[in-house]
């Protein structure tokens, strides 16, 4: 079977099912009724198989700022319809690729950010069969696979050049839009409280974390947009979209995205520069020094908050204040789950826990000085911190493994940036470059690239990036063409 993309109305069954399923998702939040989503899945996603294997991917993108997430009465959850989508897709493009095994065989797939990658995902299949829950950890495996194919293999394949992406950011871009002036219109209703802000964003997002998470990385595409337009009308709405987004930002009231940001606009000259990549290897000493500190002597004793004063705060100044003086509750308990995962970290340091396992075990090495109002964890969230994380659940061989990668893709986001010389493919290479840093920036006091609507944009900005070098080191006389 091969696959094929036949021009037979594809887009006008495209649009018509991408209509259809926004219009799903609204009755569907109405109604408090999530499975109205899956009543056109089936069919529509026999058609978009059949008739081209890009659709489901065209589609993904539409959908995906709409997202919402369901859990059946078993108690197994997904995000609708993403994940469904993001199965079609990871079929497809396995179909793809057997019909013609050559394309993965190309120098555009073989080069060092696909190997780094795939010893990523090996790491973490090595670790699944040895983990202490072995079910959990390959539902991670399998989870991580379907996060890659699609986003990152798949987009490989597909971008041609910078028009491709402008043309799957604006499939995101009218959805996720309307979807923060929606948000902030409701959050006018509550004076932009800080303790509404959970509240508001429902039930297209988590919490104002993954709200503002998803806007913040977008900023950079929404940028792209901006440097992609002739028309001059359409510069000044992504001009003003950028500053609504950022107000949206500005009032999930979420530090690491604001932060995130800022260091985003700093990144972005020290790319220009050549100053990132020596930047970048500057903080890791003083990182390792920063962990040696905590570590030595149990000096992080000494940071131990007080439980009568680590509270919830409902103003956001008050936030800040409390932040810098250790008696926020989300700061502090992150610290409590860090605390917990540098003990288990002593106890498997080489393989972990297995990976997805953090929540079932870390309750047992939790040191109780650190305990905080919330650390019954009733959410069942993770460490709030992904590279931790990964270190405990993947043990110091997959944190390895893990930072060579990013440092990988952080160097060639610099080199392939400078490298390059065509206007179109450098706005691009930036964007995707500047979204990586955001995400990685965010990870580091959250653990959100298996999220629906995080994930896929971090492998598909890696794609951009190893396309880049491919295009530059190995096809230097090849310009916009695959």
């Amino acid at each position: 079977m091969k696959l094929t993309h036949q021009p037979i109305d594809k887009y006008q069954v495209f649009t018509a099912a991408g209509i259809f399923v926004l219009l799903l998702s609204f009755l569907a939040s109405y109604f408090e009724q999530v499975l109205l989503l899956a009543i056109p899945l089936v069919l529509i996603m026999g058609i978009l198989f059949i008739s081209d294997y890009r659709l489901p991917y065209y589609l993904y993108f539409l959908v995906m700022p709409l997202s919402v997430e369901y859990y059946f009465p078993s108690g197994f959850g997904t995000d609708l319809p993403t994940e469904p989508l993001m199965l079609i897709m990871t079929a497809s493009a396995f179909v793809l690729f057997l019909s013609d095994g050559m394309k993965l065989m190309s120098a555009k797939y073989l080069q060092p950010i696909t190997y780094a990658l795939m010893c990523h995902v090996c790491w973490i299949g090595v670790t699944a069969f040895a983990s202490e829950s072995p079910f959990i950890s390959l539902k991670i495996l399998l989870a991580k696979i379907w996060y890659i194919i699609p986003f990152y293999f798949l987009s490989l394949h597909l971008i041609k050049n910078p028009a491709f992406v402008k043309k799957i950011m604006i499939f995101t871009f009218w959805p996720l839009l309307l979807a923060t002036i929606y948000i902030i219109i409701r959050h006018t209703s509550y004076s932009f409280s800080f303790e509404s802000v959970n509240h508001v964003v429902r039930p297209f997002f988590r919490n104002h974390v993954s709200y503002a998470s998803v806007l913040v990385l977008f900023v950079p595409f929404v940028w792209f947009l901006y440097k992609q337009e002739q028309r001059k009308t359409m510069k000044y709405f992504y001009l003003l979209s950028m500053i609504v987004m950022v107000v949206g930002i500005y009032f999930s009231y979420t530090r690491a995205a604001i932060l995130s940001l800022i260091l985003a606009f700093g990144c972005y000259y020290l790319i220009k520069w050549r100053l990132f990549f020596k930047s970048v290897l500057l903080s890791v000493p003083i990182l390792i020094f920063l962990v040696y500190f905590l570590v030595k002597d149990n000096n992080y004793v000494r940071f131990a908050p007080n439980f009568e004063r680590t509270v919830t705060h409902n103003d956001f100044g008050n936030l800040l204040d409390a932040t810098y003086k250790l008696e926020d509750i989300s700061t502090m308990e992150r610290v409590y789950r860090w605390v917990a995962g540098a003990h288990m970290v002593a106890e498997k340091p080489y393989m972990g826990f297995g990976p997805g396992t953090f929540y079932t075990y870390y309750q047992n090495y939790t040191v109780t000085m650190f305990e905080t109002y919330v650390s019954d964890n009733p959410e069942k969230s993770g460490m709030h911190n992904n590279f931790l994380m990964i270190l405990v659940e993947q043990g110091f061989p997959g944190l390895v493994i893990f930072l060579i990668f990013c440092l990988l893709v952080l160097y060639q986001i610099q080199e392939q940036y400078l490298k390059t010389k065509d206007e179109n493919e450098k706005i691009l290479i930036m964007s995707a470059g500047l979204c990586i840093i955001i995400i990685l920036l965010t990870n580091l006091i959250n653990d959100t690239l298996e999220v629906d609507k995080i994930g896929p944009f971090f492998f598909l900005s890696i794609a951009i990036i190893a396309r880049s070098y491919w295009l530059n080191n190995t096809a230097p006389n090849i310009s916009k063409i695959n």
